[in-house]
């Protein structure tokens, strides 16, 4: 069980990782470099002003120890310390699904696009559905 202390320490670093995760666009390999280097100001008000100035909710972020947090990321190798609910649905399930385009990844399947470019198998719907519509293909659902 958690007690008092603990749970203020913990609200204290979801804020601060919640504002990396916005300045480095959901980037956890530049997050953990942030944390290593320690370059951005990152006291209570100045995080604060951040998340109020950007209008961002503590609760669309999920951070490694809250329980939602999904297991597929928690023995990745690499550090996922923060996610955005949006990006929690996993592209598992459509590893078979043809995309459809007018270009060359017409007919192709999502794992042989993620072989292809060396992207992680870990990769959410949403995130994988960005990238095909900025190679302008049509994403899944």
């Amino acid at each position: 069980m958690l007690n008092n202390e603990k749970i203020k320490e913990l609200k204290k670093i979801k804020k601060i990782l919640v504002v990396l995760y916005d300045k480095f666009e959901g980037d956890n390999g530049k997050i953990v470099l942030e944390l290593a280097e320690r370059k951005e100001k990152m006291d209570e008000a100045t995080v604060q002003e951040y998340i109020i100035k950007h209008n961002l909710k503590l609760t669309d972020y999920i951070t490694f120890w809250e329980k939602r947090f999904p297991n597929r990321y928690k023995d990745d190798l690499e550090a996922m310390l923060i996610i955005h609910k949006d990006n929690i649905k996993s592209l598992r399930n459509y590893m078979n699904f043809k995309l459809q385009s007018d270009n060359n990844f017409n007919g192709m399947k999502v794992k042989d696009v993620l072989t292809e470019f060396n992207i992680s198998r870990n990769t959410s719907l949403n995130e994988f559905n960005k990238l095909l519509i900025d190679n302008n293909i049509q994403p899944i659902l």
